[in-house]
């Protein structure tokens, strides 16, 4: 039986002691944009970063190159499954049923959490 296979889009290095990370563009043919997404991290680790939307990159100041990609330091602006949990915590969705943490991870896709609870919430 092999290891559990997760959804990563998107690069992260540490580097003397220091985590950077690198956007990745993902188009599904309804929607698309250039973030960071981790689905280990969000299930396996809950202070770990697991999602960095599409307007926290600063395309004109990347910390390293490596290997022709661009990593960042995002500073403080990384969710965890911690930070999506306390954004979500007591919303409903439009029909009145609690928004679920796995579902709305599952839902991200280049955006800020804040604007997609939005959507959600009406």
């Amino acid at each position: 039986m092999g290891a559990k296979k997760y959804l990563l889009i998107g690069q992260k290095i540490v580097h003397e002691g220091k985590t950077y990370y690198a956007p990745e563009h993902y188009d599904d043919g309804i929607t698309d944009g250039d973030f960071f997404k981790d689905a280990k991290a969000f299930h396996e680790d809950r202070d770990a970063v697991c999602y960095i939307p599409e307007a926290y990159f600063d395309d004109e100041r990347p910390v390293a190159i490596v290997d022709d990609v661009a990593f960042f330091d995002v500073g403080t602006y990384g969710y965890t499954r911690d930070s999506l949990e306390r954004l979500v915590e007591g919303k409903v969705d439009e029909e009145g049923n609690p928004i679920k943490v796995e579902d709305f991870f599952g839902e991200l896709l280049w955006q800020c959490p804040e604007v997609k609870l939005e959507e959600w919430t009406y």
